[in-house]
Parts: structure tokens; C-alpha cells; sequence
């Protein structure tokens, strides 16, 4: 990132004051901080001062010319270019209170008022919040990440510093990749462009991961003829490519200009000349390729141990989980057996039930009931009082035919159910509105073990004891179904 410097002022510049153009250059240069990296280093002398005079009162002029910008700054893009040829990004950080979504207009006359200067400019416009927000993260060098030369040469080094390394390259690596992989999915099942335009988009997914790939050994992927050199050097010697990953961003590059020359001819569609779902796989197997290299060289070998032995350990947790699956579907389809000593079921038509003070405190009342149902705001029996009561249910209960069936208990305040000697619901926390627990049991025709309990706290007290095939059909257990102990 280049800044406005004091070297700017008129009165500094070598060419405002005769004496110093007659010294040689060597005496007027004064000492340069070294280059960030991703910005090019200029060659020494009188030229080079002039380049960043030039630039630091462009950025002086832009910041004057757009009264709603805080601050502006140039950043090169084209480093191989002369000047007047390079294309710049335009950060423009917004004043406090100037509104997000006057960002548009703003960036259309920046263009305009740069292009007035015949300069290219990309516009990159933080609002005022965002702006301060990206100074506490960013470090002067990390401007270069906007640049694709800067972004080589500074994004390894950015994650270097950001504990604990490797895992943070690593998870910002294997997110992008998988990006990608989403939008090379998405061109190759349902994207409704022209061949020339889906040609175009792969070929940007291509160069943006190549980009990244380069950028992890801090190197520029340019496009000039030794990147084939580069990539055969750096990435090919370890397995994880081949030469037809790197041959393929170019054969996208030719198949989008010769699709696109088709499309401007108005010449019959020629997509079935080329095999398109053959390239995404091919783009796919090589972002794939991407993630085992992004897991390998970015994992410290505690990591790597770990992953083998999760490897290793895998479908044993599988086979182990199946069986436990298939053990439980068993367990509930396999029906429950009812009493075999039908000696205790003496006298059908009800179920003892025992009335308490408070919670199962003092013992006021045994009887048998009907059903187990109570709804009323009065006393359940004249011994009781109206609220801070409990009540026991103990005795058996009988199903018809062999199914699955919902028990279900309606309470108000709460109520707790045990079948068969567990406890099958558990409602006991207290609840002031009316509530419906339900479960599901697979019984055979027969008579089963049956505990209920309910305690009323205050106000309305509700206990309902409901059997059906689903919870919807739930009833009242009649009393012919009910029986109490000896």
C-alpha cells in the first residue's frame, strides 16, 4: 500500500528547485523502507520518487474530490505494466454517518474521476464502522491481499501469525475448496447459462484455487510460461497432482474464447461438441486433490496420528452402532409378556388408589376408583383439601389384543407412570397448565403391573389415565380393564 508521503510536497520535489536536479541521484534519494510484500520495489532514483509523489497526491486530490470519504488509498494491481497502464484499487473508507447504500453512486464516480485522470480504478468502499473494525485486524502489509501478487506473497504469512498454525491455514483452505466444489456441483447438475458462460465461470474457479494453491508457498500463479516449471517443481513431486490439473485451467481458458467466438457468430450451439461433465469432473478430482494436500502439509502430526486412528476406528463405531440400532428395533418390536400368575387378578372393575396430605405425607384415604380420572377445583374426597394433595394407584391393568399402544396421562400439577415396573413417564416436574404425556408400548393380550402417582399443588387438579392405538385415540381406561391387589 503506497501512503502519502511528505516527499509529495512541492517543495521536496527534485524538479521544483534547479540545484537539486544538477546533484546526482544518488545524493537526492533519501533511504527506503523495504517494499511490503506484494508491492513492487521501484527502481531507485528520481523516477521512483516521482511515481509515489504522483500517487500520494492522487490520493490527496480523490480524498478532497469526494467530500463523503474519511480516507483514500491507492493500491498498484498491475505490476508489470508502466503506470498510466496499471489498474489500481480505490479503498475509500467512508466518514462517520455517511449511509452503507450510498456505496453504489459513490463507486461509479470514482471510476469516472480516475478514468478523468487515465487511470483504472477498481473501487473497494468500507463504511465507517466496517473500516475501523478491518484497521484492528489488518496490518499495513495485509493491503496487499487485494492484489494477486500481494495475496502470494502475504497470505501464508498472515496465517503464520495467527495461532494455532497450521489449523488456521487449514480451515481457511478446506473452506474455500469446498466453495468451489459447491459452485463446480452446481455447473454440473442445473446451471442454465451458454456453454461460453459456464466455460468462463469454471475457468474463474479454476485460476481463484490455483491462485491459493500458488499462494501456500508464497508464490504468484501469473500465467507466464515458468508457472508450468513452478507447478512440476513445487506440487508434483508429492503425488497430490498431475500435469492435467494445471492443463485444464488453460483448456478452459481456450474452450471459453472458442465457445464464446461460436456464440458471437450466431453458429449453431456446438455444447455437445464438447464433453462439459468430463472437464467438472476433472475440476472436481483436482479440488479434491486440493483438500488432501490442505490436510496433509497443514496438520501437525498429533493431528495426522489422530485422523489415522479415527480412520481405523471407524467402522468398528459403525458395525458397533448397527448392531445397538438393530438391537433397540428389536427390543421395540419384540412385544412385552404380560402376567403369567393370573392368580392376582382377583376382582376386575377398579384399581386401589391412596389418598395423602401434602406430598404422600400423612395418609388420609384407600378406596378403589373406577378409573383413574380426577377433574375438579373442589376437594377429590371430603377427608382432603382442595389443594396440596397426592395420590398412589397400584394394580394391574389389561390390554385385549397384541399391538402397540399409546398410554397416555393428562395431569395438572404432575403425575409420574410406571408399566410393567419401570417407570414408563415422567411428568413429575410441576406444570400449571393441563399437560398430555404419551408412550408408546407393544404388548400381547393380557394383564400388566400398573403404578401411577399424582400430586396436586393448587388450583384446578386434573389425572387422566388414557390407552389407544395412537395418542389421538386415546381413552379412558374402562374399569373392566383395571384390578387391584390382594
Amino acid at each position: 500500500m503506497t501512503k502519502s508521503d511528505p516527499k509529495s510536497d512541492p517543495k521536496s520535489d527534485p524538479k521544483s528547485d534547479p540545484k537539486q536536479q544538477e546533484e546526482p541521484p544518488e545524493q537526492q534519494k533519501e533511504p527506503q523502507e523495504p517494499p511490503q510484500q506484494g508491492e513492487k520495489e521501484l527502481t531507485p532514483g528520481p523516477e521512483q520518487g516521482e511515481q509515489e509523489a504522483q500517487l500520494a497526491a492522487l490520493e490527496r486530490q480523490g480524498t478532497q474530490a469526494f467530500p463523503e470519504v474519511a480516507e483514500l488509498r491507492l493500491l498498484r494491481l498491475d505490476e508489470q505494466v508502466a503506470s498510466k497502464q496499471a489498474r489500481y484499487v480505490v479503498i475509500a473508507a467512508l466518514k462517520k454517518g455517511v449511509a452503507g447504500d450510498e456505496r453504489p453512486a459513490l463507486g461509479c464516480r470514482i471510476v469516472e474521476y480516475f478514468a478523468g485522470q487515465d487511470l483504472v480504478a477498481e473501487p473497494a468502499i468500507y463504511e465507517h464502522r466496517e473500516w475501523n473494525e478491518l484497521l484492528t485486524q489488518a496490518k499495513t502489509g495485509d493491503w496487499a491481499l487485494l492484489s494477486a501478487v500481494g495475496r502470494a506473497g502475504r497470505l501464508h504469512p498472515l496465517y503464520k501469525e495467527k495461532a494455532p498454525y497450521p489449523a488456521t491455514l487449514r480451515k481457511h483452505l478446506l473452506s474455500s475448496v469446498r466453495g468451489f466444489q459447491g459452485l463446480v456441483e452446481l455447473l454440473e447438475r442445473e446451471a442454465p447459462f451458454p456453454l461460453h458462460i459456464q466455460a468462463a465461470l469454471l475457468r474463474t474457479v479454476m485460476r481463484e484455487a490455483l491462485e491459493l494453491l500458488f499462494a501456500t508457498r508464497e508464490l504468484p500463479f501469473d500465467e507466464q510460461p515458468k508457472v508450468f516449471s513452478i507447478f512440476q517443481r513445487e506440487f508434483l513431486s508429492e503425488g497430490f497432482f498431475s500435469k492435467d490439473h494445471l492443463a485444464l485451467y488453460y483448456q478452459l481458458c481456450g474452450l471459453a474464447r472458442q465457445a464464446r467466438h461460436a456464440h458471437d457468430l450466431n453458429a449453431k450451439s456446438g455444447d455437445e461438441r464438447f464433453e462439459w461433465n468430463q472437464l467438472t469432473q476433472r475440476a472436481k478430482a483436482f479440488l479434491s486433490s486440493f483438500e488432501r494436500y490442505a490436510e496433509m502439509h497443514f496438520s501437525t502430526g498429533k493431528e495426522r496420528k489422530r485422523r489415522r486412528v479415527l480412520r481405523i476406528a471407524m467402522p468398528s463405531v459403525v458395525i458397533v452402532s448397527l448392531f445397538a440400532l438393530l438391537g433397540g428395533l428389536y427390543l421395540n418390536l419384540k412385544p412385552i409378556e404380560p402376567l403369567e400368575n393370573i392368580s392376582v387378578i382377583t376382582k376386575q372393575g377398579g384399581i386401589k388408589a391412596t389418598y395423602y396430605e401434602g406430598v404422600f405425607l400423612k395418609k388420609t384415604l384407600e378406596r378403589v376408583d373406577p378409573r383413574i380420572s380426577i377433574y375438579t377445583s373442589q376437594k377429590p374426597t371430603p377427608k382432603l383439601p382442595a389443594d396440596n394433595f397426592s395420590v398412589r394407584w397400584e394394580g394391574y391393568i389389561r390390554f385385549l389384543k397384541e399391538d402397540r399402544h399409546a398410554i397416555c396421562i393428562e395431569s395438572d400439577d404432575a403425575a409420574r407412570l410406571w408399566f410393567n415396573g419401570k417407570l414408563l413417564i415422567d411428568a413429575w416436574k410441576p406444570h400449571a397448565r393441563l399437560k398430555k404425556d404419551c408412550a408408546m408400548v407393544r404388548v400381547k393380550k393380557g394383564w400388566y403391573p400398573l403404578r401411577a402417582e399424582y400430586r396436586d399443588i393448587k388450583g384446578l387438579a386434573v389425572m387422566r389415565l388414557k390407552v389407544g392405538l395412537d395418542k389421538k385415540r386415546a381413552k379412558l381406561v374402562r374399569a373392566v380393564d383395571l384390578c387391584c391387589r390382594r
